[in-house]
């Protein structure tokens, strides 16, 4: 494991760099998002899903949340979304999460159990970045198990967590993150938008 939560003082564009390169090679990082702090793993890669899914202890037909760096991107991996979903995001001023249903280039580790996705357009400039350099998405999960409470900051973070990662981002950590899932929604048969929470 490659824990660097010891190693220095912050640098973003080394940091980043770093979580490019491990999250390419199978690795789990804890990085804030938009929302929460967040585990995550690239959304291809089998070892680091059923890893992720052991850690959260939650059953593998739950699915994950895809982060996208743009409307291409979740286009790729949800190629029937609804037309009106740019508009959407456009003028929405929450996070967004959409349920809507799965492409073939996801892992069906990532989708739930009815075949949909939960994919959302990241608002945040670094997981933005992170992503853009991937060029691909990245699966993101609260840093908690299942039925515990999410942390609101990285000092919440258990060391369970930390020392099961291997890598955990210096970004943000003085900061107190809205600790506030996102909105989730999809859109019904008839094409209104229904949300779920």
């Amino acid at each position: 494991m490659v824990n660097s939560i010891f190693s220095g003082p912050f640098d973003s564009e080394n940091e980043i760099a770093q979580i490019v390169e491990i999250l390419n090679k199978g690795g789990l990082v804890i990085l804030p998002t938009d929302t929460v702090w967040g585990i995550s793993c690239v959304h291809d890669n089998k070892d680091a899903l059923e890893r992720l899914i052991s850690l959260k202890g939650r059953p593998d037909t739950e699915g994950f949340i895809l982060l996208v760096d743009s409307i291409e991107m979740l286009k790729k991996y949800s190629p029937r979304i609804h037309p009106r979903v740019e508009t959407l995001l456009q003028y929405h001023k929450q996070p967004l999460t959409l349920i809507s249903s799965a492409g073939p280039d996801v892992h069906h580790l990532v989708t739930a159990s009815d075949g949909t996705v939960a994919i959302r357009v990241c608002t945040d400039p670094y997981c933005l970045e992170i992503i853009s350099r991937l060029g691909k998405p990245i699966v993101s999960t609260t840093v908690n198990k299942i039925g515990q409470n999410v942390p609101a900051s990285f000092h919440q973070l258990d060391s369970f967590w930390i020392e099961n990662s291997d890598f955990v981002s210096y970004h943000r950590r003085g900061e107190q993150i809205k600790n506030v899932p996102s909105v989730m929604a999809k859109f019904d048969e008839s094409g209104e938008l229904e949300f779920i929470r």
